[in-house]
């Protein structure tokens, strides 16, 4: 099997891909620096075969960690503030500018992915409901013993309207896609 590599350039197209040439498309921590991320998602869409998967990761824009220190210029707030408001600082305490273009919340990137037309196959806020359902998975002992609590008082009932919440804690969004 041959590995095909290319780069969506800053206009979103990859204009030299055929339309459904690729099974796989990873897009690990790039959609938020795309200017225009529903053409971006619509052109890998574009670009995968049926049945193809999108791979997609990108920053919690509520990550507890993101709002107090942003990793790409080590600044609190950036992340979590209105771009026209994160600009300046980053211009005057970085003296650089702020590629970012883009910080998605969850329910932004749910739409982003509906609108383009892509099923969601996995996501890592999914998985989070699943372990608190079945905290007997959960490697680690604290949030085992912390999830089975939970489930015990039977709270995990209340927590589906509550993950935002738990996302405070939680600095990327993984998401696995798939064209129908």
């Amino acid at each position: 099997m041959a590995l095909e590599t290319f780069l969506i350039g800053p206009d979103s197209r990859l204009s030299a891909a055929r339309d459904g040439q690729f099974d796989v498309i990873l897009c690990h921590d790039v959609i938020e620096h795309c200017p225009d991320p529903e053409t971006s998602v619509s052109e890998m869409k574009r670009l995968l075969k049926k049945g193809g998967l999108l791979y997609l990761t990108t920053p919690n824009r509520l990550g507890l960690a993101w709002v107090l220190s942003d990793p790409h210029y080590k600044l609190p707030l950036v992340a979590f503030l209105p771009k026209f408001m994160g600009d300046p600082l980053v211009k005057k305490f970085r003296k650089m500018d702020n590629d970012v273009t883009h910080m998605f919340t969850l329910i932004g990137l749910r739409r982003l992915f509906r609108n383009a037309g892509l099923k969601t196959v996995y996501s890592y806020p999914d998985e989070i409901r699943a372990k608190i359902k079945s905290p007997e998975k959960i490697k680690s002992s604290f949030k085992g013993r912390a999830f089975a609590l939970l489930h015990k008082l039977g709270l995990d009932r209340l927590l589906p309207p509550a993950m935002p919440l738990l996302h405070l804690f939680s600095n990327t969004f993984i998401f696995i896609l798939k064209k129908d």
